[in-house]
């Protein structure tokens, strides 16, 4: 089967920037430039959330991310800690992260829908499948369940990437209205490994109809959660090195190709060459063969003076010799 991916990272508030990634309001510019490389513009009329009672709606891209935590905040009457302080200080935001090995998760968006992978393909013509919907519909409700419904500030689905997943914003706010990062994740070093895998262990119940399993645990494969920056620097890596090797590539056929041009430059040269000398043969051929025929004539006028007894004999052999 294939594997779900539920990854929680801890953020303390939330960037306009990400914001804009999160929503896709590129607007032009540099930052559309950007943002080329890693999403697909023809699939984003599939990106879809869910709000409040678990409806899908399309992606509100006026209202950003921090305008809605501003909100959430004000209409809950709560103090942000963070308010004020540069730099933040006190982790508000868990950023959840969920998804599925691409294949599945393919046929969850798309069913039998080829997808062009390639960087500038045209998807316009994909509609998406509603049994991502109601896989998304199924996420929302486990994170509603065991942090809150109250407590999301945005839960979008992103179909237009390489790998379907949901980015969920949520506050991480108790039930006396405080934040508090530890009552939901605890700590690494105490309760925290037993929690994210108590996570792991739950969602894979709601994931297994949809042909997800859990992940193997990180105790045992040694594996570790890659953050932004790091995934974009090893990708940034591996561009790097495919680039050199194609490099390397074009400079090879680039020196095939000039070797191939320098012989082919020799062959016109060659040919040029033997084409001057078949014109000097022939005409040399036709001169012998006039000359020839030249001859032929005389011996043949030179018999019949002989014949007719113009010339001796003894003369007409002389002449013949000659």
């Amino acid at each position: 089967m294939a594997k779900q991916v539920l990854d929680i990272k801890a953020g303390k508030g939330m960037t306009t920037s990400q914001s804009n990634e999160f929503l896709r309001n590129a607007n032009g510019g540099e930052r559309l430039k950007r943002w080329s490389g890693n999403y697909d513009s023809t699939r984003e009329h599939l990106n879809f959330e869910i709000k409040k009672g678990g409806v899908i709606c399309e992606v509100d891209k006026k209202t950003s991310v921090p305008k809605r935590i501003k909100m959430l905040l004000e209409e809950r009457k709560i103090w942000d800690p963070n308010r004020g302080r540069d730099p933040p200080f006190f982790r508000t935001v868990a950023n959840i992260i969920l998804g599925g090995s691409r294949d599945q998760m393919h046929r969850l968006a798309f069913g039998d829908q080829m997808v062009n992978l390639k960087k500038g393909a045209d998807n316009s013509n994909i509609v998406r499948h509603p049994e991502i919907e109601e896989w998304a519909k199924d996420m929302y409700k486990f994170v509603c369940e065991r942090f809150g419904e109250q407590n999301i500030a945005s839960f979008i689905v992103h179909l237009d990437e390489t790998n379907p997943h949901v980015h969920c914003t949520m506050l991480p706010i108790t039930e006396n209205n405080k934040f508090s990062w530890k009552s939901y994740f605890g700590e690494l070093k105490t309760d925290g490994l037993r929690i994210y895998s108590s996570l792991h262990n739950d969602i894979a119940k709601i994931n297994q109809k949809y042909g997800l399993e859990r992940g193997d645990r990180i105790s045992e494969t040694g594996a570790r959660h890659r953050s932004t920056e790091e995934y974009h620097a090893e990708l940034r890596e591996k561009l790097m090195s495919e680039n050199e090797q194609l490099s390397q590539t074009i400079e090879g056929q680039q020196a095939v190709i000039r070797e191939q041009r320098a012989t082919l430059s020799g062959l016109e040269k060659d040919i040029k060459h033997a084409t001057a000398r078949f014109k000097a043969l022939q005409t040399m051929i036709a001169n012998l063969e006039s000359k020839k025929n030249r001859l032929l004539e005389e011996v043949e006028q030179l018999k019949r003076d002989r014949d007719s007894g113009k010339i001796s004999a003894e003369e007409a052999k002389i002449r013949l010799d000659r």
